[in-house]
């Protein structure tokens, strides 16, 4: 049997360890959302994705002309929620939420970096991420 080069050896070392998990590392919320401002919104859930990096709740938003608009509100991964009991289950569509959060750096995208996630029907805050987090 012939012996592998070690050029050979590194690429396949490298090659298998980069297929076997997920990347751990990402962005930091300051390169999509204006950390230093806030705002909030309130609106009715129409979708909850637990999924990571980030999980996300999508709201329909009443604008004051009466329009609804669609909000995204990034959250802290699946796992992080789950820490917090936050599971698929703790939103439905139909909820009515009240959201603090970093407005995106992007005046036209309509999405917040969630800090404060408060559900309208029975006042429970559900959390967010920390001012100064990832």
């Amino acid at each position: 049997m012939k012996a592998l080069s070690r050029k050979t050896a590194l690429l396949l070392s490298a090659a298998a360890g980069c297929g076997g998990s997920p990347a751990a590392a990402h962005h930091s919320w300051s390169a999509e959302y204006d950390v230093s401002r806030s705002t909030y919104i309130m609106g009715t859930v129409t979708r909850v994705l637990l999924r990571n990096p980030h999980s996300s709740v999508v709201l329909s938003v009443r604008t004051e002309n009466g329009r609804h608009e669609r909000w995204i509100v990034e959250w802290g991964s699946p796992q992080r929620l789950r820490e917090r009991g936050i599971t698929a289950q703790t939103l439905r569509a139909g909820d009515e939420l009240l959201v603090t959060g970093n407005p995106h750096r992007d005046a036209e995208v309509r999405s917040l970096r969630a800090l404060s996630v408060r559900r309208s029907s029975d006042g429970v805050e559900l959390g967010g991420e920390r001012p100064t987090g990832r």
